[in-house]
């Protein structure tokens, strides 16, 4: 299998298909447009089915999409921030585990108090303020 060198032409999977021919002269062979098109209509599917997401084995099927393309778009929008794994995880047609994608970047974790209650347990203070930080200095020999 011939590998072509490496190009910033915006294939997304050329770390994974390592630059073979055929997988690059596939990237080559569409347009800029139909990638468009079709990252269109994935987003529409997807914002269709709301909080519940779609899976890409959803996408293929619901939208005709080949495999490939699908999986080619999925990952252009992953990698834009336009989509995220929810981190659910759906059987496919073949009973397999798939991501769930949702529209949009990943929202922030809520904090969490549970560092400062864990300081406060551990230092024995009342209150939920973390324990100050111990003193960078240390001395150049052991005191006694």
């Amino acid at each position: 299998m011939e590998k072509t060198g490496h190009h910033d032409d915006g294939d997304i999977c050329r770390a994974l298909h390592g630059g073979a021919d055929t997988s690059a002269a596939a990237h080559s062979s569409g347009t800029d447009e139909g990638r468009l098109a079709m990252r269109t209509r994935l987003l529409g599917f997807i914002r269709s089915r709301g909080a519940e997401g779609a899976t890409a084995d959803e996408i293929e099927h619901a939208l005709e999409f080949p495999h490939q393309s699908a999986s080619a778009r999925i990952s252009e929008m992953l990698r834009d921030g336009a989509i995220h794994d929810s981190g659910r995880r759906r059987k496919t047609h073949q009973g397999r585990a798939a991501r769930v994608y949702l529209l949009g970047a990943p929202p922030e974790p809520a904090p969490s108090a549970a560092p400062m209650v864990q300081a406060s347990i551990l230092t024995g203070r009342g209150d939920a303020r973390p324990a100050p930080s111990p003193s960078p200095w240390k001395p150049e020999r052991e005191v006694i």
